[in-house]
């Protein structure tokens, strides 16, 4: 783990989570983001938190994802449901259950929500997901502090857009980017946080 910044009280937060094997090659990754942070008295959304480890087993990174959303207000937590995200939102399932996802038909509408938890990267929304980082990025309307998820960014290929189905293989899956792209799409969904006190009742 690595943190930028503490919790802020009212803030709304999202944590994105790319989730993987935890055999010692791809990484599993999260990131936080505040989206009421504010830079020089400005409105500037940040990444406040980040993990990356490829040793961590898709159950444990459950746990990881549910403490980190607990510390930054019991925020909305979106793991990416493909590959071994489904094991991880098992475990979220029971341990975290009354801030998760739940993937839209449609944009923003309550009412079109579905029954399945957690973020689906496919031909529409991973295009969609990184366009809008990038958008954001390149208008420097975002706050990115750390240098691994920097690093990432500069060095992905437009051509992985098209890429949906998991390599391993592949030299670098850019883990940091994907759970950065998906925590920005939470950006509509999420809530100032309750108190853990206040999530019991």
């Amino acid at each position: 783990w690595t943190y930028f910044a503490e919790y802020m009280p009212g803030h709304r937060y999202a944590v994105g989570a790319d989730p993987s094997e935890g055999v010692g090659r791809n990484n599993s990754a999260i990131v936080v983001w505040d989206f009421d942070a504010r830079e020089k008295g400005f409105h500037k959304p940040q990444v406040v938190a980040t993990f990356l480890s490829n040793r961590i087993p898709p159950d444990r990174l459950a746990y990881e994802i549910r403490n980190v959303a607990v510390r930054f207000g019991n925020c909305i937590v979106a793991p990416e449901r493909n590959n071994h995200g489904h094991a991880t939102i098992a475990i979220l399932k029971q341990i975290y259950p009354n801030n998760l996802y739940y993937e839209q038909r449609g944009e923003y509408l309550i009412d079109k929500r579905t029954e399945k938890i957690g973020w689906h990267t496919n031909s529409s929304s991973k295009p969609k997901m990184l366009y809008d980082l990038k958008t954001i990025i390149d208008e420097e309307l975002i706050n990115i502090p750390d240098e691994r998820l920097i690093r990432e960014l500069r060095s992905y290929p437009a051509r992985d857009l098209d890429e949906l189905k998991f390599d391993e293989d592949k030299e670098m899956h850019w883990d940091l980017v994907v759970a950065c792209s998906i925590g920005w799409q939470m950006r509509n969904f999420a809530m100032p946080g309750l108190s853990i006190d206040k999530e019991k009742e």
